[in-house]
């Protein structure tokens, strides 16, 4: 046959493979994106695990993790004294716990590291710790602390916040690199063909183009499998996250706002506070004494979680 109806036919023959190339990469293409589910990543959290086992099954709610803003309310005595007072806030916790044994309050004052405000600034808190199996939403704080002759004794209640998974990251446009993979294909296949018929070194130089051109429609085909991947894995881990916010929201937060079950642990927090007070007593009683109370409502909270949503991705 003439040279320019071998290259016709080869031509054909190429155009053939090269749709048969881009069939198999988009089958391809469809199976890059994975499966498996993000792993939950709380921040300061990562060597000790997202969840308290004291919250098992709440896999939204963090207790190493506390935000200053999520105060629900807070009780302070502020004491004067005509010289600086020696007693330290280890000193003054050891006392409470006593207390709270006297009078069998079933809670116990844990010294414990917190997060503060989903960062890496952390402080060394002593929280009461009720002994109770209901689901405990807020955190119930007590600070000592003192500047110059005053004391400062305070309880605070912390609605805990919720356990954010991976932050979401941003959708990447995906490359198109159908068009030069098909011009690539069709001239490896068009090579190959040529390798076929021609004889001698010109063989080599064909397959060698081939194998070239086969490479390039290969990596031009793949040019958008990352970014796909990429988006599938932002998409995964933004229903993640809205639905970590979603369960808290509607569980967690709204709980914190109610009574529990007979209204045991507001029994033991009022009896906490009733101990801070015998124990004031005891150490402040002839000492001039200031009482300060302060609660924010759950339309408050709310309004600031809508407002600071984005500013914890």
């Amino acid at each position: 046959p003439k040279f320019s109806e071998v290259v016709g036919q080869t031509i054909k023959f190429g155009q053939a493979a090269t749709e048969k190339i881009g069939s198999a990469v988009e089958t391809v293409k469809k199976q890059v994106p994975a499966n498996s589910p993000v792993k939950p990543v709380v921040k300061g959290m990562e060597d000790e695990g997202a969840v308290s086992n004291r919250y098992t099954g709440q896999n939204y709610m963090s207790e190493k993790n506390m935000w200053s803003w999520l105060k629900r309310d807070s009780k302070r005595q502020q004491f004067f004294t005509e010289t600086v007072s020696e007693e330290t806030e280890e000193s003054y916790m050891e006392s409470l716990q006593k207390k709270l044994d006297e009078n069998m309050v079933p809670a116990k004052i844990k010294r414990r590291e917190v997060y503060w405000d989903n960062s890496t600034l952390k402080q060394m808190i002593y929280q009461v710790i009720p002994d109770t199996k209901v689901v405990n939403p807020v955190a119930y704080l007590i600070q000592f602390n003192q500047v110059g002759k005053f004391t400062y004794i305070e309880e605070k209640t912390f609605i805990l916040p919720p356990d954010l998974p991976r932050e979401p990251g941003e959708f990447r446009p995906v490359k198109d690199g159908g068009p030069e993979m098909r011009f690539y294909a069709m001239i490896a296949g068009v090579a190959f063909i040529l390798g076929i018929i021609l004889p001698g070194s010109l063989k080599a130089v064909c397959f060698f183009v081939a194998a070239v051109c086969g490479f390039l429609a290969f990596r031009a085909a793949n040019s958008g499998s990352e970014d796909r991947a990429h988006n599938e894995r932002v998409r995964r881990e933004m229903e993640a996250w809205n639905s970590a916010w979603s369960n808290w929201e509607t569980s967690i937060f709204a709980h914190s706002f109610q009574e529990d079950i007979n209204g045991r642990l507001s029994r033991i927090y009022d009896s906490v506070f009733g101990c801070i007070k015998q124990v004031n007593e005891e150490k402040f009683g002839d000492k001039a004494v200031t009482e300060m109370a302060e609660s924010t409502s759950m339309s408050e909270l709310k309004s600031m979680i809508s407002e600071r949503k984005k500013e914890y991705k």
